[in-house]
């Protein structure tokens, strides 16, 4: 057990975080998954830590959403039914089983994440995005009233998960594939794309939500638009349900400067 430990304990001094627990969760041999719990107050500035580190200590944190965490045991459960120990304090929530290896995992085969990352690689997203697109869609006014998240939920408990980027994360947790929510490879190559553009991060996951923090907001409405199309075509349910008005400059409008962006799948 020490020397599983040492990789979380590394990355968490690297980080200057000292959590008030720590629970292992394992994923395969050497390739650990934690739940680590800090005060409410030091949730956010220990996410922006560990995430700031993540390229040099191989692991990334996710803020789950509390309704997120059970459905998400069972569905890898049942995927992986041969259980690996866990910390006798993580909790049945917490329970998630082995056998989702990593590429660098020496004697084990790939499994299904590791080939979500690769096809989101090799994946031509302007392309996906275009097929997605409703022609009874329509751009709209700019009328709507702008709706968007100001504060993140605090949440207290994150894991923190063996990836360097955090884009890779819904590949890992196996998000996405149900109703209009896309498969992970999707997820993956937005979220990278977005990254690379707005400096937008996962932070929270959900059953059905995905809440993204937003270093460099978007300034133009033209901007606004052009990836108004591309939630559109992601999170279809933003624009069409919930604070939407079915109109893609609603939802431009809802981005346009915002520091977070939120998506539910119904």
């Amino acid at each position: 057990m020490k020397e599983q430990s040492a990789d979380i304990k590394n990355a968490l001094a690297l980080a200057g975080v000292k959590p008030r627990k720590i629970d292992l969760v394992t994923r395969g041999p050497g390739r650990n998954c934690y739940v680590i719990s800090v005060g409410a107050k030091e949730a956010l500035p220990a996410w922006r830590a560990l995430t700031d580190v993540a390229t040099e200590t191989g692991f990334c944190p996710i803020f789950p959403d509390e309704g997120f965490i059970e459905p998400l045991r069972l569905k890898i459960v049942e995927k992986f039914p041969e259980p690996s120990p866990i910390s006798s304090t993580a909790g049945p929530v917490f329970q998630i089983v082995d056998n989702a290896l990593s590429k660098t995992t020496k004697g084990y085969p790939f499994h299904d994440w590791v080939s979500s990352i690769a096809a989101a690689e090799n994946m031509d997203i302007q392309k996906w995005i275009k097929n997605q697109q409703d022609a009874d869609i329509e751009v709209g006014d700019y009328s709507k009233r702008p709706y968007s998240v100001k504060k993140l939920p605090v949440y207290s408990s994150m894991i923190v998960i063996p990836v360097k980027r955090p884009w890779h994360i819904p590949a890992f947790l196996g998000f996405g594939g149900w109703n209009a929510c896309p498969p992970a490879e999707i997820h993956v190559a937005l979220l990278k794309s977005w990254y690379e553009r707005y400096g937008a991060e996962p932070v929270i996951l959900g059953k059905d939500s995905l809440f993204l923090s937003v270093q460099i907001p978007i300034q133009t409405k033209d901007e606004a638009l052009k990836v108004a199309r591309e939630h559109f075509a992601y999170c279809p349910d933003n624009i069409v349900q919930g604070g939407g008005d079915n109109t893609l400059s609603g939802c431009a409008n809802d981005i346009l400067k915002a520091k977070i962006w939120h998506f539910w799948w119904d």
